[in-house]
């Protein structure tokens, strides 16, 4: 190929990719505005439809039941007529079926799905929650309503058009992706002069990667660090102008409920229970720090801050509809600095956490088309020597394995970091298992169907080649994500997350079963090492962005995506890599002779039982345990998608510097014993002090051991002689399955340790993972103790 075509391939390809990355940040910085934006009109909404809750309430207490609520509509009807917005006002029972509308009493209806399941107050604290989502062209604000002790027996669900949303907001939505169009072409510029200035192709037609990497890596740098200050500046000016808005429409209501009890004839210094009141109200509006009750002089009636009377704040006033016995009370209503604060902050997070992304991004797009002029180069120079039959009779490692383990894992990590959080929502109790154990089962039935596939597909790959074990294992891959989108009980979830799991498991063999066709052991440690680089990659790329988009999107519209995405990487296998049949390794013999001897052999035995299983179990702490974690103290969805990344880094960048190191001055055992020692380091400090800092010390410690054992346990195990004997594909199929089980055990391990409390279930897990380590460590002491005495015996 030529210098000037070389060139114009690179550059086509740099400028994809930091196009790609900005479309994908506006995406991402308009969709939080307009959630942003919501947030605070839901906030303000659920004011008005608190007291019409709070009067249902009082009903309820004093003997009237849900069910047969008479004159409800005049309750229900006090809404829109404060908040014209609110188009619809329903009231539904817990199991989802609608009850009154503003009309009164409605025929049989149901709430949909997405919105009962949305609308679950059972786990939620007595005080006045608010939960909110997006739904058919329509925001849906929930608001639970509770008996005298407490119990849920309702909820209340309002309902505001989407466009009035999309209308408010759409100068926002223009400034920012003009913001973007522009920045996009200035990148284009840059891109060509840089690559006019700076050579990157050699006269030879070879690529200067690390240079080449350099270029591409100032120009998405600077593109998105200065995408990102624009949104930061556009966000600090509207952001506050919104909220200001907003809590004036929940002043107003505020200031007509006192302003009625007045005209009753109570004076403001009698009314009792109004600081209470005011705090229930502040519960769903966090853009506000504070709510005042002042006088016409200023002075602090009532409040939600205690320490109000001795230090009023300015705000936004508003005044009473009417004046009553001569009282004029305003409501001052004071926005939180801290809450914008944290805004921008999310919003800066945000940005780095695409900058960091679009790295990995960024190295496997580098890989890839360096790889495609090179395939092309080949190609061309064989179609002229008129030799085309030795480019498809190439045997051994593709060079194309990385970045399709990088699509596999993109798609199938996309959900990674909310699984468990979705089935918390779809909870309900099955088999007499505690909640914790029951919440786990979706990804013990992954592990487990990935165990069946690894077991049953190793012959597969012996006889028919690594791709069509591959390519069928995404049609269930992508069928099981398709029905997880649609789940609409636990039950469904986990069988669909079952089929996932199975699909996957045969997909993950095809490409292992790939690797193995190299003919020795350094190529084939490569190319696991390969490997597991595109799919390391690929999990940070799809954990960290599949809960970003989570946040703003949500979870089945995330599935949805990871099917697209499945059907990308089938046709990247079609297009881009050739069958290739593994070298038959297998000895002579009966298949059961071989397997018998295969599962007696004293170092099988110690790897599968006291490393690969123990590993697998404590690596479930990131997959199952962490989100849960997280998510009970009410850390972000991104936030947890960001530990990913940590774990990520982990895996491809710390784990094999030090594997590189290390291999120089130990062996494969004691590798696996030195990732043992870390991973049990990461579950005890978590242990010893709960919370996200160490859980994310944790994720990162179980990195790095994982990082060490997945070279380290597929080095050794191809190499033993029983796994030779067996046969490659099979040896793996089995190893591949015993793996699965530990991943398959680990949330129930995890979920049955943890119901006797966080602090002792954890050092159980990590008690258990150091004993299975100190017992791989002697038997191989003993082993190697054994072979020295009959070496000199003989």
């Amino acid at each position: 190929m030529s210098f000037g075509r070389v060139q114009r391939f690179l550059l086509a390809g740099s400028l994809a990719l930091v196009v790609v990355v900005l479309l994908f940040s506006a995406f991402l910085n308009i969709s939080a505005f307009r959630n942003n934006y919501a947030s605070s009109l839901v906030g303000s909404y659920s004011v008005v439809g608190g007291e019409a809750r709070r009067q249902i309430e009082y009903a309820l207490r004093y003997g009237k039941s849900l069910d047969n609520f008479a004159n409800i509509e005049t309750i229900l009807r006090q809404i829109p007529a404060i908040v014209p917005g609110v188009q619809a006002v329903n009231v539904a029972l817990p199991d989802g079926r609608i009850l009154y509308g503003l009309d009164g009493a409605v025929p049989e209806r149901q709430l949909p799905d997405a919105l009962r399941l949305k609308a679950d107050f059972r786990n939620e604290a007595v005080s006045a929650a608010l939960k909110w989502m997006r739904y058919e062209g329509r925001y849906h604000a929930f608001l639970p309503i509770r008996e005298r002790g407490g119990a849920w027996v309702g909820t209340l669900d309002l309902s505001i058009d989407a466009s009035d949303v999309d209308r408010l907001t759409a100068d926002y939505v223009r400034t920012s992706a003009g913001a973007m169009l522009m920045i996009a072409l200035a990148a284009v510029v840059l891109m060509l002069v840089l690559l006019a200035r700076v050579r990157v192709v050699d006269p030879a037609g070879e690529i200067l990667q690390r240079r080449f990497a350099m270029l591409v890596v100032v120009v998405l740098s600077l593109a998105q660090l200065a995408y990102a200050a624009v949104n930061i500046s556009l966000f600090r000016q509207a952001y506050p102008a919104i909220v200001a808005d907003n809590a004036r429409l929940g002043g107003e209501v505020i200031a007509r409920t006192v302003d009625g009890v007045l005209k009753k004839g109570i004076a403001l210094d009698d009314m009792s229970g109004v600081d209470e009141w005011l705090r229930r109200v502040l519960a769903s509006t966090p853009q506000i720090e504070r709510i005042d009750l002042r006088s016409a002089g200023g002075a602090v009636l009532h409040s939600t801050h205690k320490a109000a009377t001795a230090t009023p704040q300015a705000g936004i006033e508003v005044a009473p509809p009417g004046t009553a016995h001569g009282q004029t009370p305003h409501v001052v209503l004071v926005p939180s600095a801290t809450h914008l604060a944290d805004k921008i902050g999310e919003l800066a997070l945000d940005a780095a956490t695409m900058l960091v992304t679009s790295f990995f991004f960024m190295g496997e797009i580098i890989v890839f088309l360096v790889m495609l002029l090179k395939k092309r180069a080949a190609l061309a120079r064989l179609r002229l020597a008129g030799e085309m039959a030795s480019l498809r009779q190439a045997s051994g490692v593709d060079e194309f394995v990385r970045p399709l383990a990088f699509l596999l894992l993109l798609a199938g990590s996309l959900s990674l970091s909310f699984v468990p959080v979705m089935m918390s929502e779809l909870y309900q109790p099955l088999f007499g298992l505690s909640r914790l154990v029951v919440i786990g089962l979706p990804i013990s039935a992954e592990m487990f169907g990935a165990f069946v596939s690894s077991l049953l597909i190793g012959h597969v790959i012996d006889v028919r080649g690594w791709r069509p074990a591959f390519l069928g294992g995404l049609v269930l891959f992508g069928a099981g994500t398709v029905l997880s989108g649609l789940s609409t009980s636990a039950i469904e979830f986990i069988a669909a997350r079952g089929l996932v799991g199975l699909g996957y498991g045969a997909a993950w063999m095809g490409l292992r079963g790939l690797v193995a066709t190299a003919a020795t052991e350094s190529t084939r440690t490569r190319g696991f090492t390969v490997l597991n680089a595109g799919i390391y990659a690929g999990l940070n790329c799809g954990a960290v962005l599949g809960a970003m988009l989570a946040e703003r999107i949500g979870f089945a519209q995330v599935f949805l995506m990871a099917t697209v995405l499945t059907g990308v990487t089938a046709a990247f296998a079609l297009l881009m890599l050739h069958n290739v049949r593994m070298e038959r390794t297998e000895q002579p013999g009966h298949i059961a002779h071989r397997t018998r001897n295969f599962f007696t052999d004293p170092g099988v035995l110690a790897l599968l039982l006291f490393v690969t299983i123990p590993a697998a179990a404590a690596s479930m702490f990131l997959n199952y345990y962490f989100p849960l974690f997280a998510h009970s103290l009410g850390v972000a969805q991104g936030d947890i998608g960001r530990a990913f990344l940590a774990y990520g880094f982990c895996i491809i960048y710390i784990g094999p510097f030090m594997v590189l190191r290390l291999r120089r001055h130990m062996d494969a055992r004691a590798m696996m014993a030195m990732a043992g020692v870390i991973g049990v380091s990461g579950l005890t400090v978590f242990a010893a002090q709960p919370g996200f800092a160490t859980a994310v010390v944790a994720v990162v410690l179980l990195g790095i051991a994982e990082s060490l054992g997945l070279v380290s346990q597929n080095s050794y195990f191809v190499g033993l002689p029983a796994a030779l004997a067996l046969g490659r594909g099979k040896a793996l199929s089995v190893f591949s399955g015993i793996k699965k089980i530990g991943q398959m055990l680990g949330p129930g391990a995890f979920g049955l340790a943890t119901t006797l409390g966080v602090t002792p279930g954890v050092a159980i897990m990590a008690g258990a993972y150091l004993a299975s380590t100190a017992a791989f460590v002697v038997v191989k002491l003993q082993t190697g103790r054994d072979r020295t005495a009959k070496h000199k015996n003989g």
